[in-house]
């Protein structure tokens, strides 16, 4: 007999309404009208999906092909249960909102189906027909296969991982853009006069910040007398692991580590406020403007002052895991991955002695 699923269908929160859950069943099945019923939740629809359409949630209805059976949550429910269970605390608001971006898309191709149902080979072609670079499909593939490892070992609402037989796509490497010495002179030449702009200059290649993380500061999260730098906490991150940068005493055969806060007191110190804002993005847009024109570049290459600042850590120093504390970052292969490039040591030196 040729059958169709009786499914249970998410309806989003709307106004004051919380998340529901739709069946709907066709006049075919009661005999006299369609009816729709709605519940607050997923397991009180897929008990009465079982009451009444009979064993296993299926009835027999004219359809043009068979559906496998299966009264597994549907994917868009299971995406929304781990967002909620997982990342509703998560560390970083941007961890966050990439894995909602992530799961929403998700939830649009093969929202309304089985989670059981979902095969290795339709998420492949999924991977592969995705527009974007490879380092998007890379991430969308990583973000995938950490949902269903999570619907298998902690939610347990599928029997398999898909993933396990999904390839992760090819990602080619690409050298991080970075300033020469000499450009990065022609930077500091160009923001002279500048506070705002020489502080976002030192703080991105002498120190490795974020640019939103420079746009958070204020001149009193610069300590010059114990030469540390706290970095303030983001918006909108519930949990958040404090995070500092110190000046290391100066001895024989000291690396970066040392010598980036001797740069930053050289350039910064001297003209710095004792209070307010450091600087807004509208106040250093001007300056990559011209200090892209003085290097001769069309463009201002992105994150390059945080890039040079770790490339030339590494080729005088050579420690990746300080760097990592340095950078921030949560695993230090990503580390090592993306700023394992050969510069010369005299470079690093030349860097360092601006």
């Amino acid at each position: 007999m040729k059958t169709r699923l009786l499914s249970v269908k998410p309806v989003p929160a709307s106004g004051y309404r919380r998340p529901r859950f739709l069946i709907d069943l066709p006049a075919s099945l009661t005999g006299t009208k369609r009816v729709r019923r709605y519940f607050e939740s997923w397991e009180a629809a897929d008990d009465y999906r079982r009451r009444v359409a009979g064993p296993g949630g299926f009835f027999g209805a004219e359809a043009d092909h068979s559906v496998e059976e299966s009264t597994a949550k549907p994917l868009a429910y299971c995406v929304s249960d781990w967002i909620s269970k997982v990342y509703e605390n998560g560390p970083s608001s941007r961890a966050s909102g990439q894995v909602r971006t992530i799961g929403g898309r998700l939830s649009e191709k093969f929202g309304k189906r089985p989670i059981d149902l979902i095969k290795p080979e339709e998420l492949e072609n999924w991977f592969k027909e995705m527009p974007g670079a490879p380092v998007t499909r890379e991430n969308y593939w990583r973000i995938t296969k950490r949902f269903f490892k999570w619907c298998h070992e902690r939610a347990e609402v599928i029997d398999r991982n898909p993933m396990i037989k999904v390839d992760p796509p090819k990602v080619p490497y690409e050298p991080p853009n970075i300033l020469t010495p000499s450009q990065m002179q022609a930077s500091l030449g160009a923001a002279q006069g500048d506070v705002e702009a020489m502080a976002w200059l030192c703080l991105g290649g002498f120190c490795g910040l974020r640019s939103c993380e420079i746009y958070r500061l204020d001149w009193e999260d610069i300590n010059w007398v114990d030469g540390i730098i706290n970095i303030r906490r983001p918006k909108r991150v519930p949990r958040w692991h404090p995070r500092f940068l110190e000046e290391e005493k100066p001895r024989e055969g000291d690396g970066p580590n040392a010598r980036f806060f001797q740069a930053l007191r050289r350039h910064l110190e001297p003209i710095a406020l004792k209070s307010g804002p450091i600087t807004k993005e509208k106040r250093v847009e001007n300056l990559r403007i011209r200090a892209a024109m003085i290097m001769g570049l069309s463009d201002w290459p992105a994150n390059c002052l945080r890039h040079s600042f770790a490339s030339y850590h590494v080729a005088v120093e050579k420690n990746f895991p300080k760097l990592q504390a340095l950078m921030g970052h949560a695993d230090a292969r990503l580390t090592k991955y993306i700023y394992s490039i050969a510069i010369p040591r005299a470079e690093g030196e030349r860097w360092w002695a601006l």
